[in-house]
């Protein structure tokens, strides 16, 4: 099982960025971005559970429409995450785009989660937060909400 981790990372370009027109107001923001397990750019790199990833750019910024607790099959905790249209559409496309790659969520220069992209993504998805305690969910959910 692993342990919750975050790591920070400078600010970075981000492509595909909604205004988010027509919608209703979203309750925050999150960055996706490819991560490769090996960088030549020291300033682009972080690490994350113990692993040195590179965050690929450009990234894609997204609004998010709703977030909500709950706990995996483990009961570890978890953040879902629910895209605001239009970005849910762009989304979904970029990770079909980007199958079988790794994916970074982002918030407030700081990735919250790493995972592989099984298939397309329909504007929603998981941010796994193994090990975290309450208050930790908390400040993830908060990290999004003021990430505007």
């Amino acid at each position: 099982m692993s342990r919750f981790a975050v790591a920070t990372f400078a600010a970075v370009c981000l492509a595909g960025c909604s205004d988010n027109s027509g919608g209703a107001e979203p309750v925050g923001w999150v960055e996706v971005h490819i991560a490769k397990e090996k960088s030549l750019t020291p300033e682009l790199t972080i690490e994350f559970e113990g692993t040195r990833f590179a965050l690929q750019q450009p990234g894609l910024r997204v609004a998010v429409a709703s977030l909500r607790d709950r706990t995996d099959d483990m009961g570890q905790p978890e953040i879902d995450v629910t895209l605001a249209e239009p970005d849910a559409q762009l989304f979904a496309d970029w990770t079909a785009a980007h199958v079988d790659e790794l994916m970074a969520v982002c918030a407030r220069g700081q990735v919250f989660s790493i995972g592989i992209i099984n298939g397309r993504l329909p504007g929603a998805f998981c941010i796994p937060l193994h090990g975290a305690e309450p208050a930790r969910v908390e400040a993830v959910k908060a990290a999004i909400a003021t990430d505007r």
